[in-house]
């Protein structure tokens, strides 16, 4: 499952997360605390307090857009579950992993 960040290019970074990965089944979008940014069209959306990790679900956790606010909790639930996860940071000349 791609994990993204809502932020003001949400919608150009989920498209170049499914470029990128393209067999990764399913999107979950993980605003702010009460955001009043609005998510894409379609798109799952669950604030950043409510995120909670499935056990036995794969994650790939797209690190642009979005705040620390949301990068930070998101990784340590992630490791804290103990499921399986890679980051990646996306930009125009292709993917790096940081995680």
């Amino acid at each position: 499952m791609i994990l993204s960040f809502l932020g003001r290019n949400t919608e150009g970074i989920l498209a170049d997360a499914h470029r990128e990965f393209p067999n990764e089944q399913g999107v979950l979008v993980i605003s702010r605390d009460g955001d009043q940014l609005q998510p894409p069209a379609g798109v799952e959306v669950v604030p950043v307090s409510a995120f909670a990790p499935v056990v036995g679900e794969s994650y790939t956790l797209i690190a642009n857009g979005g705040t620390a606010s949301q990068l930070l909790p998101v990784v340590r639930r992630l490791v804290e579950a103990k499921v399986e996860f890679t980051a990646w940071d996306l930009q125009r000349e292709g993917k790096t992993q940081v995680w």
